[in-house]
């Protein structure tokens, strides 16, 4: 079962990597991006949108502050319709533009599970039903999509495997 195409973008890799690996194994197709410009870019192809809110604009930019919302307020302006989720590790001012047309919103570090349940949540939310990738609203994260890392500590930490694994997602 194919499940809905998520746009992934942060600047940092391990972060994007473990992003784009929690949301394959919730079942969600990924497209990524490190920039504003290659989000734009891509955009059109996704059906929602997880993004860090500091990242570059392009790839020589050093300015970095509150572009993920510049690319909130750009899919809105495009028409987009799908749920559009924000990480990071500052706090968000709800008054900012963009803000309030977020789905949901975690502070680094948050669990990863979280993000997968808002995601389904959010696309329940725009159907008549479950979405097709990720968990129903209201409903605990299947083991088989459990990642066993708690947080971006135990994966950043240089944890190979998540906790409980053989590193192959087996217990």
């Amino acid at each position: 079962m194919a499940g809905e195409t998520i746009l992934v973008v942060d600047d940092v890799p391990n972060v994007l990597s473990m992003n784009v690996l929690m949301l394959q194994m919730a079942g969600y197709k990924t497209l990524e991006a490190k920039n504003l410009d290659e989000a734009k870019k891509l955009l059109g192809q996704a059906d929602g949108l997880l993004t860090d809110k500091d990242y570059p604009r392009d790839g020589s930019s050093k300015e970095v502050v509150d572009i993920g919302l510049e690319l909130v307020l750009h899919a809105k302006s495009q028409g987009f319709k799908g749920p559009m989720i924000m990480v990071s590790g500052k706090a968000l001012s709800t008054s900012l533009p963009g803000a309030s047309d977020l789905d949901e919103f975690f502070a680094k570090p948050y669990s990863l599970a979280q993000v997968v349940k808002a995601l389904a949540d959010a696309f329940a939310k725009r159907q008549s039903g479950p979405s097709s990738g990720g968990v129903a609203p209201g409903q605990p994260i299947p083991r088989h999509m459990q990642t066993g890392w708690d947080n971006w500590n135990d994966y950043l930490s240089g944890e190979s495997s998540p906790r409980g694994t053989r590193g192959d997602g087996r217990s």
